[in-house]
């Protein structure tokens, strides 16, 4: 709701309306052939981030749990500051029924300069918790 207002407010003045749909997994024939616990994995080629609406998934590297996502959580974002499709480096594995919501990189590129903003604070935000995170980990190990 905060993000579909938010661009309503920035493009309600142009006239533009704006409507979102709570996403979730969209059983298909071809995403039915897809593992149940494991949507987006190691070494595939991406070019969306996502937010977890809801639910839990935990985050693994060469099948080892580094760490969980919960609500409001994000996963992807790397590659919306490469600039470009890449390899993803983890593999993220619903421990629940999840609804995220899929962001392609490149419409958020191409977003207003406001709404990029906004969301590089929210990464940078994200980044750092997860960089402290790291650190409280090694010295625990030290």
């Amino acid at each position: 709701a905060g993000m579909s207002r938010a661009l309503a407010q920035e493009l309600g003045s142009r006239n533009i309306t704006v409507n979102c749909v709570a996403p979730g997994f969209i059983d298909t024939d071809m995403t039915r052939a897809l593992p149940d616990a494991q949507r987006e994995g190691e070494g595939e080629k991406g070019d969306s981030l996502f937010i977890l609406v809801e639910g839990k998934a935990e985050v693994r590297l060469n099948e080892k749990s580094i760490s969980r996502i919960y609500r409001g959580g994000c996963f992807g974002e790397l590659l919306y500051f490469s600039h470009r499709a890449q390899n993803r480096h983890t593999t993220i594995a619903t421990l629940t029924d999840v609804t995220v919501i899929a962001i392609k990189t490149r419409a958020l590129n191409a977003a207003s300069e406001a709404t990029q903003v906004g969301f590089n604070k929210a990464f940078m935000r994200v980044l750092i918790d997860r960089l402290s995170q790291a650190n409280m980990q090694l010295a625990e190990r030290s």
